[in-house]
């Protein structure tokens, strides 16, 4: 499949001190279907399989794992053990890590709060992309673990009485155990005071280790889901629910994304890579691809440009660009969703100029073209 010709021209509007510009990019060649790395795609089944989560949550956001152990060497160890992409936090005492994480749950409801009054926003008129980068700007207070793990035995606290202490705490909890495990230690996880447990001697304690915790980082936020599904119309959450189409987009999306959102007004994904870049994945049916076509040629798009639109070789960013507030219609390759081939995606790059500077999203500071 060979790329569009169409160039687009640099735009970017002002609204509330940030800009936003799209960029195109022309390739000589694209695949044909949009799809994780055979690895991901399979430790996404696996993990599926493991926690009866819906098959694509419409909210994900990895947070930062904490690491608890009294001994530095092997905290040290298990930091510099664990992949890039996860951000750590280390504790060599429980009293330290209490005191962290017992501050955290406020800042937990008020993120599913914020979230909350987005969709109430946009149920009132506001356009919800736009809002979604408005709000990554300025909650810089988000980086909140998301999983613990804690060693069993350390001197004044065990790992299980520190997380028998975390009463109100949402995150995930992994227990390290000495060589045998414990009757005590397999009636808390069967009770639900740790999520897993790991035999810290075992041979194969690091691989494990991962697997576990990329499992916890990637499970489904509930309420957040739930939020989410508001935005979409029937049609849409049906579309989503097919399992070809989980297939695809879902491993994509845990593996290139470490914060997503996915939207119906327009209907994509934003989603936050860990680079700290914003890309749009337009969503799009086969069916519709005439009308697209056509709102694209009143906005601008020429006639050859239009016509791969409606073949499905590409497809209008025309719908974002509206969203931002911006003219025009530019024009991006399309990829499969699912076995049938009857849902496009597009994806965008997304630049956004002005900010808030923070560890976590570093694009904030300000990226030009």
């Amino acid at each position: 499949m060979v790329a569009s010709r169409h160039h687009l021209k640099s735009c970017s509007v002002v609204r509330d001190s940030y800009s936003w510009t799209i960029r195109t990019t022309s390739q000589p060649w694209v695949p044909s279907r949009l799809q994780a790395s055979p690895a991901w795609r399979q430790h996404w089944r696996t993990l599926h399989r493991a926690a009866g989560a819906p098959r694509l949550p419409y909210y994900h956001r990895a947070g930062c794992v904490a690491l608890l152990d009294d001994d530095p060497s092997f905290l040290e160890m298990l930091q510099s053990a664990v992949p890039r992409a996860w951000e750590t936090r280390g504790y060599l005492s429980a009293v330290s890590c209490l005191n962290a994480l017992q501050q955290e749950p406020p800042h937990w409801e008020a993120e599913l709060w914020a979230h909350q009054e987005l969709v109430s926003n946009w149920h009132r008129g506001e356009t919800l992309i736009t809002m979604v980068l408005r709000h990554w700007a300025t909650r810089s207070s988000r980086a909140f673990a998301s999983v613990l793990v804690a060693d069993q035995m350390m001197p004044g606290m065990t790992g299980l009485e520190a997380l028998s202490e975390l009463v109100d705490w949402p995150g995930r909890r992994v227990l390290l155990t000495g060589a045998f495990v414990e009757d005590f230690v397999v009636d808390a996880f069967n009770g639900g005071l740790i999520d897993r447990y790991l035999p810290k001697h075992d041979t194969h304690f690091l691989v494990d280790l991962i697997h576990t915790v990329e499992g916890l980082r990637c499970s489904t936020d509930w309420r957040m889901h739930q939020i989410w599904m508001g935005t979409l119309s029937q049609k849409q959450a049906m579309l989503l629910g097919e399992k070809g189409v989980a297939d695809d987009l879902a491993p994509y999306l845990h593996e290139n994304f470490r914060e997503w959102v996915i939207l119906g007004d327009p209907f994509g994904v934003l989603g936050l890579d860990p680079d700290g870049k914003v890309h749009w994945l337009q969503l799009e049916r086969r069916d519709h691809l005439d009308q697209l076509a056509e709102i694209s040629i009143a906005c601008g798009m020429d006639q050859s440009t239009a016509a791969r639109v409606r073949s499905g070789a590409l497809l209008s960013n025309v719908q974002l660009r509206q969203a931002l507030s911006m003219h025009g219609a530019g024009a991006v390759p399309a990829f499969n969703l699912g076995e049938d081939g009857m849902l496009l995606v597009g994806k965008s790059p997304v630049t956004v100029i002005g900010g808030v500077a923070d560890q976590t999203h570093r694009w904030l500071a300000g990226v030009s073209i």
